[in-house]
């Protein structure tokens, strides 16, 4: 990989995890219509789903960011009315791929109660997320990964 495409991927890359770690400082269940013990409603390795703040006043939006087919992708939607039991794509209005080339290794973990724990968090232990520590392994797809990249983004209450 050239020094300039390497740049231009370090630079996609910092705004992508900027833009995580910004959408989890915004998370929470607050005005939300269902009953939610915390924001963050799903955790798996490759997707995190949350309720995040919107407008003063109104219902939060609904969040994904997710690892799949080589992409990070955020997509956001509406707040449902009622809790979902599961999070198709189809909750989501906006669907944004955040940055490509991603290679294998690429994923979530979890800081619960101050501990990093392997995916995925269920439960009662969804409530007590602190952070969520995304991993990317940056490159040209899967067999040819020429940096990596870590963060931390803490989950807002």
């Amino acid at each position: 990989m050239r020094a300039a495409d390497r740049t231009v991927g370090a630079v996609q890359g910092r705004v992508a995890v900027s833009r995580l770690e910004r959408d989890l400082r915004l998370a929470s269940a607050g005005g939300c219509p269902f009953a939610a013990a915390g924001p963050v409603l799903e955790a798996s390795a490759s997707q995190v789903v949350f309720l995040r703040r919107a407008a003063t006043g109104s219902k939060p939006i609904l969040v994904e960011w997710e690892v799949v087919g080589g992409s990070l992708m955020r997509r956001w939607g509406p707040c449902p009315d009622e809790t979902p039991s599961t999070y198709p794509h189809s909750n989501f209005s906006d669907n944004k791929t955040m940055l490509e080339n991603l290679g294998n290794g690429s994923s979530l973990e979890y800081v619960v109660n101050g501990m990093l724990v392997s995916p995925p968090v269920a439960g009662t232990d969804l409530a007590a997320i602190d952070a969520v520590v995304l991993t990317l392994q940056i490159g040209r797809g899967p067999a040819h990964v020429n940096d990596s990249m870590v963060t931390t983004g803490r989950v807002g209450r």
